[in-house]
């Protein structure tokens, strides 16, 4: 660590850069010492997620984190995050202004419709298909999908887990006895939305562990979206109340087993017709064509105002 921290600073000094983006907590901890040596460079705090209050953080390292994130985040010109929950947190504990959301949605494409989970696993054009695609790893409602689509008919619906990640095997061995679940190994990036646009309905379910993933809007809800698919949804508030402002999908009341499959059923007994014409309203919204738009215009209002 230390040696990389001697190679990052070298490199500020040599490079002397315009801007400096700094994705982690423990990056931002270079902000003074940046300011120092590279008067001239602008920091710029990208923050992913809501870092201090993530799922299983706690005792002295969260309380050290939040010490670097109060005493370093004054040094950065410009402050993006990816929900406006998680914007007004810092507006609220730092008194930060200079904040921009900018959401994790992809860019704008026509994707048609394919075939691909039908084929492989051989459902029936009777049977809807809800995907969840992205990381399989606890806190992410992995087993309360499971649960739930263990009471649910073959004939009515499946489940298709696309990724990778530790509960992988689990999911497998779940398909083994139980013939509407099933595992389907993570594709490349390029063709993550043909794949996607495989299914009828789109799972993001998340625990509510921590306030990061209270707040959190997942780029999952917008690839599904992108890709033509209503969305069911954990009672987390960004992604309760972009759910419900668009009327595109379902939100669970809870994450237990006999909720989801309420919503399974809800959401099966909605119009498919008008949750697809919401789709198509919110599509040419939330892409990253308009949301790269904020990005670029923060930074031109920095590089006018002259710092």
């Amino acid at each position: 660590i230390c040696k990389m921290s001697l190679l990052i600073i070298a490199r500020v000094i040599k490079s002397k850069p315009q801007f400096i983006n700094l994705h982690q907590v423990l990056l931002l901890a270079f902000a003074p010492v940046f300011r120092i040596l590279s008067s001239r460079s602008v920091i710029i705090y990208d923050a992913h997620e809501l870092e201090t209050e993530t799922n299983g953080l706690g005792g002295v390292k969260k309380k050290a984190l939040k010490l670097i994130e109060k005493g370093c985040i004054r040094f950065c010109k410009q402050i993006f995050v990816v929900s406006k929950s998680i914007e007004h947190w810092y507006r609220d504990n730092y008194g930060s202004r200079n904040i921009e959301t900018v959401m994790n949605c992809p860019y704008q494409v026509c994707v048609p419709k394919t075939n691909h989970f039908r084929k492989e696993f051989a459902i029936n054009t009777g049977s809807a298909i809800f995907l969840y695609q992205g990381a399989l790893f606890s806190g992410r409602g992995i087993q309360d999908v499971l649960d739930a689509f263990k009471l649910i008919p073959p004939e009515k619906a499946h489940v298709v887990f696309m990724g990778y990640g530790p509960l992988a095997e689990e999911i497998r061995r779940t398909g083994t006895e139980y013939s509407n679940i099933h595992y389907f190994v993570a594709v490349k990036p390029d063709v993550v939305l043909e794949y996607t646009s495989s299914a009828d309905y789109g799972i993001s379910l998340i625990q509510n562990t921590c306030l990061s993933y209270y707040y959190c809007l997942p780029n999952k809800v917008f690839e599904y979206l992108m890709a033509g698919l209503p969305v069911l949804v954990s009672n987390m508030k960004e992604m309760r109340e972009f759910v419900d402002a668009h009327q595109v999908g379902v939100v669970a009341s809870s994450n237990g087993t006999k909720d989801i499959v309420a919503a399974v059923n809800g959401i099966l007994g909605m119009d498919l017709c008008e949750l697809q014409q919401n789709i198509e309203k919110v599509r040419p919204i939330f892409n990253w064509e308009n949301e790269e738009r904020k990005m670029l215009s923060a930074y031109r209002r920095i590089v006018g105002s002259g710092r």
